[in-house]
């Protein structure tokens, strides 16, 4: 779990594409005309969903495969974006691969709210944290210009050719601190979010109002139950608490012989 960024936390970029690396490029969505309007304009964001600013709409008029034309469009937005590829999986690809996994950054100052409390300290899912550079620090970098407080926004992972990254890059970040960006990506993308370890007293006096099997397991094996907790009389809600617990099975009480009186009494003599 992470609980406050790694020192130093960002250094010089690599020849070769590295997962970490921050770039200033575009990143995209392809949407249907009935979806909703977020992520998008300041009008569009909550706690939840970031501000990336106003995108650019392109219009496209695809085929489906039932023969019908369907209206789709694209929304580019042009940003800080961070590499979420693994390095492995970078340099053993095909040498036809043009794909690399990239989030958009998204800046505290377009971004305003209390959700920065949660996301500073790493235990908001779907955001890793990017502490601010300043212009004493930047030098060090070999970049010009400050960086700002952020987060990668987990949620608005997509795909882009590896060129329009390359050679783009301002900034990557060390490898101790990638160890936090593949924490964070797998607690979105596996499952969900962590609560600290201290935050467990928090459930004591809570009522268990459900258990839901998460059909996983782990090493023993175990399976994984999702156990959920709320108010006292109340139905579940998605407001209440979650405790994901390694499951080894109930163990049935043996069934108990009722012993005779004689045979306390009167010691049972050997099989000849």
């Amino acid at each position: 779990m992470t609980t406050s960024p790694v020192r130093p936390f960002y250094r010089r970029f690599d020849k070769k594409l590295r997962q970490g690396d921050i770039a200033m490029a575009e990143f995209a969505q392809l949407r249907s005309p009935r979806d909703v309007s977020g992520p998008g304009p300041e009008d569009s964001t909550d706690e939840n969903l970031p501000n990336f600013g106003r995108p650019e709409p392109y219009a496209i008029d695809v085929n489906g495969l039932d023969g019908r034309p369907r209206k789709r469009i694209l929304f580019v937005w042009q940003g800080l974006v961070m590499v979420l590829h693994q390095n492995c999986e970078i340099d053993l690809a095909s040498e036809k691969d043009s794909r690399l996994t990239i989030a958009p950054i998204v800046l505290a100052s377009e971004w305003p709210g209390e959700h920065w409390n949660t996301i500073r300290i790493g235990i908001k899912p779907g955001f890793f944290y990017l502490p601010p550079v300043t212009l004493a620090e930047a030098p060090a970098l070999r970049i010009e210009t400050e960086l700002p407080e952020a987060a990668v926004a987990l949620a608005s992972t997509c795909v882009v050719g590896r060129e329009v990254i390359r050679s783009e890059r301002v900034v990557s970040i060390t490898q101790a601190s990638v160890g936090d960006l593949q924490d964070a990506i797998s607690r979105f993308f596996a499952v969900r979010g962590y609560a600290r370890t201290e935050d467990l007293p928090n459930l004591k006096g809570k009522r268990l109002v459900r258990i839901d099997d998460s059909s996983q397991t782990v090493e023993g094996p175990a399976r994984l139950v999702k156990m959920i907790f709320g108010d006292d009389g109340a139905p579940a809600d998605i407001a209440d608490d979650e405790a994901t617990v390694a499951y080894f099975g109930v163990r049935k009480p043996k069934a108990r012989r009722t012993v005779p009186v004689n045979e306390l009494t009167e010691p049972t003599p050997p099989t000849p």
